[in-house]
């Protein structure tokens, strides 16, 4: 052990010695008659890097440069002639001054573009320019984040990055702790003329404060200071039923104070249909079920954030969220119909029943206190927070189940089942990052999460309309959880070609789950994932990456509730309190050519990978069991191509992503899972057109086909194509914006089915669910206040002068 300790300090120490001393430097740009010019482009590039930045409202850019040296310099902006030079960058230089002549150039000279997106490397991170201005104005965050590389929005307005849909928002470098729906509807009513860059980070370093696994996309804004925004947003959905949703939000900043405060009110409701069939020729047994189930909830969500700046350096932060959510049906939700054919003693012909009314309960309140010290020159940060979340969700289900045979009801019996829970986490975490000996970024911290959960199954049985508890089936159970977590990270650029990322997770978690006050669950997790990532760019036009993260998932609360429930009366899902660690190993290769296309090796390999519905098999007495159980291993391995094209003079921008993706699943035994080899490809072609840029009308145009999964005896295997086809048309009339959407207007998700094998390979299970029909949704967005941060004006008075030379209208 000592002697690997050596090895580990020797090792670091040589790549130390390699690095060298950053710099720092502030660019101002200003007019000819001196006033600082907003919203201006500015790219320096040396022989393999490009670093990027855009002026904010006093007209300064703050760049990290990795080493004094000879960079080129490009500075542009609309209306504005383009300087073009090479700028000489010494180690003690912080401040440069630019300034940009008007333009004589015609009109169809000054806003023709030939990229609308622009993709970078920086170690761990994708950052994604927007360098045509049009692109973006007139348009919301949202709209522009949904049309930018490497970013996947469902319809359901979930975000995913490269597949992952574990994602946590960051805005401008600082981590945002209200719900994702709330932020998405703010980033709807915000114009994305306040972007200056996203940053897209797949498998974040050791330092950044996101759970395992999570990806990040970072807004970063530009800077604004003493303004006052708002916004005011109503939906209205059709698909088979109607949804109504209305948000509102204000955020004010002036001097030290700012404020940020969002509500959000919706009423959802919609159908599905469910047709599934099981074929078992050793009972024999078989079953055909058609379900129709309508689905309604309200929802309930406010958040308040204060943040006080006391200094440049320094910021306290304070917020607070509460949300929530219920289901309360007053008819029974789900029906169910499940028919036998059985010839052991004779033809029989039986059916059952299932009528299942599910209620729940949901309510979350998060609090977050939240100090940070920055230094920007320095590159120094110091970071403390402290947060508690609860948590309570119950859940009541009746069940009415009845027997049939020949049309007559021959028996029946009506169950009643509450599950109330609630969970209380308080977690602490601290962090530091400096240079040291001025060549390496070193980042350090730790964590500490108490969790304690509470979980309690009653049981009743209704007769006549009273309850009668079963004592037997009743069950209470306690999680207590500590978490101890430390971490550090080394950002070391070795040359100007090579750089390298590497940090260590370390934690130790105890769970200590008791069951009726008797202990059946004390284990205890140590869990350490390095995290190494090399980017390597030998010229402009090429760059390497590689990342690799390994650890452990350690099954949830949720997951180790020993209960059951029913999905029919011969349906029967079940947790399991002996679930076991999943180790993984995840690792992706990525290839930029060009700053715009983007190709990626990925594979995620899991040992003992937790499945919540894995391991089923029909039991003697007919029943079809659920079991949450460990499977041997999964592996999913994928190559994916990704970019982003401007055509027609920046009007029409496409953002294709094409993968096709290699599966493997794997059961603990011979008997089950055989063959869970699976293999299947996608294509998306995000587009988004301007259609008029005088009118402000726009339109987004999402097509999404994925082949069906091929494999012999496959565990879930997908048995049609899936094509979606959504459609949006926007309207901006000043401060009032109309979206008029069709998601899935082609509605084949009618016809997609999903197939299962269970232990024997002749056990054949097919399930199918679906919308019936596609989803209409109109949009009425109203933004007050001074929205145009930092480039409003200045854009507006760069048109107005191409007007008065070009003599044109826009």
């Amino acid at each position: 052990m000592k002697q690997l300790f050596i090895l580990i300090t020797l090792f670091f120490t040589l790549i130390l010695k390699c690095g060298f001393s950053q710099v720092n430097i502030r660019i101002y740009i200003c007019d000819t008659s001196h006033k600082p010019l907003q919203a201006a482009t500015v790219v320096l590039q040396d022989s393999v890097h490009l670093y990027s930045g855009m002026s904010d409202s006093f007209g300064c850019v703050v760049l990290h440069l990795p080493a004094p040296g000879q960079y080129t310099t490009h500075i542009s902006m609309l209306g504005y002639r383009s300087l073009d030079s090479t700028l000489r960058v010494e180690k003690q230089m912080h401040d440069l001054n630019f300034v940009l002549q008007p333009s004589s150039r015609q009109l169809s000279e000054v806003v023709v573009r030939t990229t609308n997106i622009s993709i970078s490397q920086d170690a761990e991170k994708f950052i994604v320019h927007y360098v045509n201005p049009n692109f973006i104005q007139g348009r919301s965050i949202w709209d522009v984040l949904k049309s930018s590389p490497l970013i996947l929005t469902d319809n359901d307005e979930n975000l995913s990055v490269l597949n992952n849909g574990n994602v946590v928002i960051f805005i401008n470098g600082k981590r945002q702790y209200i719900s994702m729906q709330s932020l998405v509807e703010m980033l709807k009513a915000r114009p994305a003329d306040d972007i200056q860059q996203l940053e897209i980070i797949p498998m974040p370093t050791a330092q950044y404060n996101v759970p395992q696994g999570a990806s990040i996309i970072n807004i970063v804004f530009k800077k604004g200071t003493n303004y006052t925004k708002g916004y005011v947003n109503s939906t209205s959905s059709y698909r088979s039923l109607f949804s109504e949703m209305l948000a509102a939000g204000i955020t004010h900043q002036k001097e030290k104070w700012s404020y940020d405060i969002n509500a959000e009110g919706d009423y959802k409701q919609f159908k599905i249909r469910q047709k599934s069939n099981l074929y078992d020729p050793q009972l024999p047994l078989q079953w055909t079920t058609t379900q129709t189930t309508q689905v309604t909830y309200p929802n309930l969500d406010g958040s308040i954030q204060l943040t006080y700046q006391p200094s440049k350096n320094t910021e306290l932060t304070l917020f607070h969220e509460s949300n929530y959510v219920s289901a309360q049906p007053d008819h029974y939700s789900s029906d169910a119909f499940t028919s036998y054919l059985q010839t052991m003693n004779g033809s029989q012909d039986s059916t059952d029943r299932s009528l299942i009314n599910r209620k729940i309960n949901y309510y979350e309140a998060n609090s977050v206190l939240q100090y940070d010290w920055t230094n920007t020159d320095q590159q120094k940060k110091f970071e403390f927070i402290l947060s508690h979340v609860y948590v309570s969700y119950d859940q009541s289900i009746t069940y009415l189940f009845q027997n049939l045979k020949s049309g007559n009801l021959k028996s029946s019996s009506n169950l009643y089942q509450y599950l109330p829970s609630f969970n209380n986490n308080i977690s602490a975490r601290i962090s530091y990052t400096q240079p040291i000996w001025k060549k390496v970024i070193f980042s350090i911290g730790m964590e500490y999460d108490h969790s304690y959960a509470h979980n309690q199954v009653n049981w009743s049985q209704i007769v006549s309309g009273q309850y009668q508890p079963i004592d037997s089936l009743n069950l209470l159970y306690h999680l207590p959880e500590d978490v101890y977590e430390g971490f550090f990270n080394f950002q070391i650029p070795i040359s100007q070609k090579f750089s390298l990322n590497a940090g260590l997770r370390a934690s130790h978690t105890r769970d200590n789950g008791k069951l009726n006050g008797a202990s059946v669950y004390d284990s205890h997790y140590n869990n350490f994932i390095p995290i190494l990532q090399f980017s390597y760019q030998p010229s402009q036009n090429h760059q390497f990456t590689y990342s690799l993260e390994d650890g452990i998932y350690r099954p949830s609360f949720w997951d180790l509730v020993p209960y059951f429930r029913y999905s029919s009366s011969n349906v029967i899902t079940q947790n399991a309190a002996s679930l076991q660690k999943t180790t993984y190993f995840k690792n992706f290769l990525t290839y930029t050519y060009r700053q715009k296309h983007v190709f990626m090796l990925y594979n995620n390999f899991m040992y003992h990978p937790i499945s919540n519905n894995g391991y089923p098999y029909v039991t003697q007495d007919g029943k079809l069991l659920l079991a949450s159980t460990n499977l041997k291993y999964d592996n999913l391995a994928s190559v994916s191509y990704n970019s982003s094209f401007a055509f027609f003079k920046g009007i029409w921008n496409l953002s294709p992503y094409v993968y096709v993706t290699y599966h493997t699943i794997r059961g603990k035994d011979s008997t089950a899972f055989l063959k869970n080899d699976l293999l299947w490809m996608g294509i998306i072609l995000n587009s988004q057109l301007t259609l008029s840029r005088k009118k402000m009308w726009f339109a987004q145009i999402y097509p999404y086909f994925t082949t069906p999964s091929s494999g012999d005896n496959s565990f879930y295997k997908d048995l049609h194509a899936i094509f979606l086809l959504n459609v949006s048309l926007i309207k901006k009339i000043k401060n009032w914006t109309l979206l008029l959407q069709a998601n899935d207007l082609a509605n084949t998700s009618s016809y997609q089915t999903r197939r299962y094998i269970f232990q024997d390979p002749q056990i054949d299970y097919r399930l199918q669910q679906y919308f019936l029909m596609p989803q209409f949704q109109i949009r009425i967005s109203w933004n007050f206040g001074n929205q145009k941060i930092s480039s409003g004006n200045v854009n507006t008075r760069a048109i107005e002068e191409i007007k008065r030379r070009a003599g044109t209208n826009l």
